[in-house]
């Protein structure tokens, strides 16, 4: 038996989020799938993060575990072979039986795209947020501060979250910038320790 890790991004834009639910297809549910179709095994990965319906990734991380023969460097190749074209893996290792995604040490970081402009751009409208009213990026700067650190995310949290569940985030950075002035495009981004579940995002 040995566990693999999986370097994976993804387009969100066709499924319900990372984890398996009954309300739709996720990104967990196809790699499951086919991951147990490559290795005739029954696999089911764990995630480090999960993603909202929509979210995309560029490198969320999983690992399972396999009795497989197959070098876990070249199950990336394989993979890749079965899954639909907006889920990719970028790497596939070897890693120590002890090892679990969601409790090394590591930072996430979310990234949100705002196009501020006259009209919305029909080719970034599944990649940003549009807003056509004037944006004070300094303003904004200076609202970003407040945030870094570790703060109480309690009441962000929607009804029924999970009783007992420490809310308590660190923010080590938040930045936010002009992307490219002559699109007026805005680039926001956050850096954190973990994830309050579940928040409420709109």
């Amino acid at each position: 038996m040995k566990r693999v890790r999986l370097i994976i991004s993804y387009d969100g834009t066709n499924y319900c989020g990372w984890q398996i639910q009954k309300n739709g297809i996720t990104v967990e549910e196809i790699i499951n799938r086919e991951l147990s179709s490559l290795l005739k095994e029954d696999i089911a990965v764990i995630g480090a993060s999960r993603t909202d319906s929509g979210v995309h990734a560029v490198a969320n991380v999983a690992v399972f575990d396999t009795d497989t023969k197959i070098p876990a460097e070249k199950i990336s190749f394989a993979l890749n072979q079965r899954l639909p074209d907006d889920i990719r893996i970028q790497k596939s290792e070897e890693v120590p039986q002890d090892f679990h995604p969601r409790y090394c040490n590591s930072t996430k970081t979310y990234e949100y795209k705002i196009l501020n402009r006259r009209f919305p751009d029909p080719l970034n409208r599944l990649y940003t947020h549009f807003v056509y009213l004037p944006l004070d990026v300094d303003k904004m700067k200076k609202a970003a501060e407040y945030i870094v650190g570790e703060h109480d995310f309690a009441s962000f949290c929607s009804a029924g979250s999970q009783p007992g569940r420490r809310n308590e985030r660190t923010y080590a950075c938040i930045s936010c910038d002009r992307k490219d002035s002559n699109r007026s495009e805005y680039l926001k981004q956050n850096n954190s320790f973990g994830e309050t579940w579940p928040i409420l995002r709109r």
